[in-house]
């Protein structure tokens, strides 16, 4: 045996944590990737004790059964490609982007032609409009009303939008629009509504420095067949970053091992 197998380490902190997808139900082209800034992470084995009881107080034998492993990471930065190795196996797509867009000031302007009497703006992503979210005053935050009648009986405090992001209103009252249109930039994952066990599966992956440094060894651990049985994807706090915290567990194809423990010389 290696005297490794035998040294006392202590390590501090999370250290590397890899993810490879590697069976079950992938995405198109699967890729490793690192976590990064992950806040928390936890590994845990736990079992049912059986005990074997007679008329005595004691029990006579216990063994374990029924043990499994689960864990959970917590992580800062992420992408949706991260997202759907690990949960969806859904299709990318980096063309006509849906594009939220917030509270775009605006300030109507009185129309120029029939129907008169009304105050007009077009919205600055009206080229690639899908749809309208809303619009309140800039002053008092009030909702306006949208309505689908005709243009000519729009009363103060509503307004109408056409299929090409063109909004009308009673008066030239300072407003914010918000409204979704596309871009050709960023990426957005489109989530299947897969069949009941279908989910991606992967290896995990850990290194941790052992607390005298990175070159002096590490621990580490690897688990072969994981997966995500649920992911917190909104987790917003006011004051505070937003983050993925995703639960799994590992499982054991038949003839195959559970994963290893690793601890390197010292």
């Amino acid at each position: 045996m290696s005297s490794s197998a035998m040294q006392l380490v202590d390590s501090f902190a999370i250290g590397n944590i890899f993810i490879n997808p590697n069976s079950g139900l992938l995405p198109a082209n699967p890729t490793p990737f690192e976590l990064k800034t992950i806040s928390e992470i936890s590994l845990d084995y736990k079992g049912k004790n059986v005990a074997l009881r007679g008329q005595y107080l004691v029990p006579v034998d216990a063994r374990i059964a029924d043990v499994e492993f689960t864990g959970k990471f917590t992580i800062g930065t992420s992408s949706l490609n991260q997202l759907n190795n690990l949960l969806f196996a859904g299709t990318l797509n980096t063309s006509a982007v849906d594009n939220i867009v917030p509270d775009e000031a605006a300030t109507p302007a009185e129309a120029g032609s029939p129907p008169s009497g009304l105050f007009l703006y077009q919205v600055a992503g009206h080229a690639s409009f899908v749809e309208d979210l809303g619009v309140s005053a800039q002053a008092s935050s009030a909702q306006f009303e949208r309505v689908a009648t005709s243009e000519d009986v729009i009363q103060a405090g509503q307004y109408y939008v056409d299929d090409e992001g063109n909004y009308s209103f009673f008066d030239d009252t300072p407003v914010f629009i918000s409204y979704v249109n596309t871009v050709d930039t960023g990426a957005s994952l489109s989530i299947p509504n897969n069949l009941q066990g279908q989910s991606p599966q992967f290896e995990l992956a850990a290194w941790i420095p052992a607390s005298a440094g990175a070159t002096a060894g590490y621990n580490g651990y690897r688990f072969f067949a994981c997966r995500a049985t649920s992911c917190k994807l909104l987790a917003g706090k006011n004051n505070d970053f937003n983050k993925w915290e995703v639960d799994f567990s590992v499982y054991c194809p038949v003839n195959a091992q559970v994963g290893e423990l690793i601890q390197t010389v010292i």
